[in-house]
């Protein structure tokens, strides 16, 4: 298969300066939006509709195929590598949270189960689904050049967008935490305290649930412990870190709240079966 370019691994954020909202096309996008190295600043949301072409997307350690009518969805901080065919054609469409949440602050980002650290981040759109390329399409048009209300309109549309997928992702991926209020309600406290609350029952505290419940909970959802969910979360924050930073092995541990490094290192061998070291000589290889 002819590719774009070489592989490359990093973050993905934007290569220029980041913006709080853009809708470009591929490949033109390709030149300025790209996996590299380093964090997005600010976060930045990504979707990319693929038209036309072929390849493969790596999102943090998982590979998906690229092919017409697949909708992907990106979140800040996620590491991986793209190889497209020269062919490849699309839309992609870039905004912070603050953009979005301005107008909508009773739909957060967090919500969408699409937007996940634990959801695959594809959708197949096929017919007889919502017009999800031509809202996408209706957004280009409206940010390609100075219109008034430009900017609520774009959210508008940005809204019923991330609205109607949310329909579709339900019903292609029934295990997604969102159709269970608790198990989403655990998973988004994970996102936001994984570094800091390491044991099972400060959050089910928090869920006034008792850990037991909440791990029957969580298996009955999503074919899972509770406590499995939260060690996958701090191994994939690990990864993240180890592949995509310059932070020493000790370095990272303390970033994700691990007091020893000695203790980091055999935590991470159980759930990945290597030490960090080799996992982060494994991957730049």
């Amino acid at each position: 298969m002819k590719t774009t370019a070489s592989r490359s691994v990093g973050v993905w954020t934007h290569a220029r300066e980041p913006r709080l909202f853009f809708v470009e096309h591929l490949p033109a996008a390709q030149v300025r939006f790209q996996f590299t190295g380093g964090p997005a600043e600010p976060p930045v949301y990504v979707l990319v509709y693929i038209t036309h072409g072929s390849g493969s997307l790596t999102v943090d350690f998982e590979q998906y195929s690229v092919q017409p009518d697949r909708l992907f969805f990106l979140l800040p901080g996620q590491v991986g590598c793209a190889q497209l065919s020269a062919d490849v054609q699309g839309l992609v469409l870039g905004f912070s949270a603050e953009f979005y949440e301005e107008r909508f602050p009773d739909f957060p980002l967090a919500a969408y189960p699409f937007f996940s650290n634990f959801h695959p981040p594809l959708l197949d759109v096929r017919p007889p689904m919502e017009p999800l390329l031509p809202l996408l399409q209706g957004l280009y048009q409206e940010a390609a050049g100075p219109a008034p209300q430009q900017l609520e309109v774009s959210r508008s549309y940005l809204h019923v967008l991330l609205q109607l997928a949310d329909r579709h992702y339900r019903r292609a991926h029934p295990l997604a935490a969102g159709d269970n209020p608790q198990v989403a309600a655990f998973e988004y406290l994970i996102n936001r305290h994984f570094r800091s609350q390491k044991v099972l029952r400060d959050y089910a505290d928090q869920l006034q649930l008792s850990p037991n419940h909440l791990n029957a909970l969580c298996r009955r959802v999503l074919r899972k412990t509770a406590s499995d969910r939260l060690h996958e979360r701090i191994v994939l924050e690990a990864k993240r870190l180890l592949l995509s930073s310059s932070q020493s092995v000790g370095q990272v541990a303390l970033t994700l709240g691990f007091g020893d490094a000695s203790y980091f290192g055999r935590y991470f061998k159980k759930y990945v079966h290597v030490t960090p070291e080799a996992f982060r000589q494994q991957q730049r290889a």
